[in-house]
């Protein structure tokens, strides 16, 4: 899932048996990407946007996991753009539901961010190598 057209076009470009499917307003792009049956949609900017397309691929499409590509905050100098970051934790950093708790604090949580499954942030790293070791097949 990418919040703009240009995070996701390459990839849907390089699906293997694409079906294209609309939903509500956006489009979903069913077929093979590296061997993995996959759904790549563009989601629109902003919380509310993804969290309803991500809705829409889990109770329709049924998929095992979510990976949003592309917009994200970065506060390294050193990044640039086509970095790859893989998140160990998860902040919403305008999160703000002060007095009543802390700054930052997920409400009903006692959380200040989400922990990333290590299981996922180790298979995402590894599939970043893969990746980069094989993106001249692909651009």
């Amino acid at each position: 899932m990418g919040a703009i057209p240009e995070e996701i076009d390459n990839l849907i470009a390089n699906l293997k048996n694409l079906k294209t499917e609309i939903q509500g307003e956006n489009s979903y792009h069913r077929g093979t990407l590296f061997g993995i049956d996959t759904t790549i949609v563009f989601s629109g900017c902003g919380k509310v946007a993804a969290a309803t397309t991500a809705s829409v691929l889990v109770l329709k499409y049924q998929v095992d996991m979510v990976i949003f590509i592309g917009v994200a905050g970065g506060l390294k100098p050193e990044l640039r753009i086509g970095d790859i970051v893989i998140g160990e934790n998860l902040y919403q950093h305008d999160m703000d539901a002060s007095p009543l708790f802390e700054r930052y604090e997920i409400p009903l949580t006692n959380k200040i961010f989400f922990e990333s499954n290590p299981t996922l942030v180790k298979k995402a790293h590894q599939a970043a190598l893969l990746f980069i070791d094989q993106i001249d097949n692909y651009i």
